[in-house]
């Protein structure tokens, strides 16, 4: 029984792809409200289109939860795997 739930729970988590448009320098603080999510996979701070790039898992009600935190800073674009292809 706890092995069914345990892998209910894997299947119902996604693969999203965050890219975020700081519109403030509060660089630090937003750095660490990202990483005390354990959803987070990668997280990278970029040049060219977009500020930080974040690769997470997060599950269908969890990706809410997160994405109200990051509108004190920044605005984002949110894109989810929709293929492996490799």
């Amino acid at each position: 029984m706890i092995k069914m739930e345990i892998v209910l729970r894997l299947k119902s988590c996604q693969l999203h792809f965050i890219m975020i448009y700081m519109n403030s320098n509060q660089f630090t603080s937003f750095e660490n409200m990202v990483m005390s999510f354990k959803e987070i996979i990668e997280f990278y701070k970029i040049t060219g289109d977009g500020c930080y790039f974040i690769k997470s898992e997060f599950t269908d009600q969890n990706l809410p939860h997160f994405l109200d935190k990051p509108e004190l800073y920044c605005r984002y674009k949110v894109s989810h795997q929709s293929k492996v292809i490799k």
